[in-house]
């Protein structure tokens, strides 16, 4: 989402056509979640006068400056940032999507606090990074303070979860008076999900429920003990809803998919910021964070 809103920025009303791949890291296809669009063709052969443009990787801020040099576009930073935040904001998702989430929250006043635990497979890339720093062959990427960095990389996974659950239940508590002690939780993995929620539940804070679309049995993938989100829609099913929160407090702040939510659903992170340098750039270019209200 990240990258096709990236390219959008760039070529505007021009169609693009992109690959999208079908596997277990994203198990589903584009036409899965995305309503149709004419501007936007994913895995089909472009046609014949079509040019074409290479991009490395999602980040935004590369997207924007190979673009901006191919095509010769002389779109400035502050310009393109606007077009990038609309273009997450604008995207339109299937109509069973959206009725999943429709009326959520529940709850009489609306005010839930939107939990995001993103450990397992992020824990993990920077203890490898970690490692990789002292052992000299590759540089900090700079998603986490260096002592944060050093903390994942050196400190078994038990300690790590114990602190990320702790700053999880302090932003609860901070943020009391305006969202009460409902919160909702949104994990990529099942059995991280349930110890946060007794941790939550030993502090006083109750859990509302998700939508029936955010709760289909989960699979195990082969080889990992991680339990994760069965389909794309679920997933996004669980996206959107934590964009429809108060505010969002996720356990780890180089979360593309608590920055993603908190830009669609214009809704304060009341824990750190994301470290990622478009969420930087953006601000220095045109003085507001991506997920302010005001864009």
């Amino acid at each position: 989402m990240i990258a096709i809103a990236a390219l959008k920025a760039c070529v505007g009303d021009n169609a693009v056509c992109f690959p999208w791949s079908d596997d277990p890291s994203c198990p589903g296809t584009f036409e899965d979640i995305f309503s149709p669009d004419p501007f936007l063709v994913a895995a089909l052969g472009p046609p014949p006068d079509a040019r074409r443009l290479l991009t490395h990787g999602w980040e935004p801020l590369t997207i924007y400056s190979q673009l901006n040099e191919s095509l010769k576009l002389n779109l400035s930073l502050e310009k393109f940032s606007r077009r990038f935040v609309a273009q997450l904001r604008g995207f339109t998702f299937k109509d069973d999507i959206l009725s999943a989430v429709q009326g959520w929250p529940n709850s009489a006043d609306g005010q839930v606090l939107g939990v995001h635990i993103r450990r397992t497979d992020r824990a993990a890339h920077h203890r490898d990074q970690f490692r990789g720093f002292l052992m000299g062959k590759q540089g900090l990427n700079g998603e986490l303070p260096l002592y944060l960095s050093a903390m994942y990389g050196l400190l078994p996974a038990g300690i790590v979860r114990d602190y990320e659950n702790g700053r999880l239940v302090a932003a609860l508590r901070r943020t009391k008076k305006t969202c009460g002690k409902k919160y909702a939780v949104f994990s990529d993995d099942e059995a991280e999900a349930i110890i946060f929620e007794k941790t939550a539940r030993r502090n006083g804070f109750h859990l509302v429920s998700q939508p029936a679309a955010a709760k289909a049995p989960p699979q195990r993938e082969q080889g990992d003990r991680r339990l994760r989100k069965s389909t794309i829609k679920r997933t996004l099913v669980d996206l959107l809803c934590l964009s429809q929160c108060s505010a969002i407090a996720q356990s780890n702040r180089a979360s593309t998919f608590s920055a993603v939510a908190a830009i669609i659903g214009a809704k304060p992170i009341v824990t750190p910021e994301p470290r990622y340098p478009f969420w930087r750039a953006i601000r220095e270019a045109t003085g507001r964070a991506p997920n302010d209200p005001s864009f």
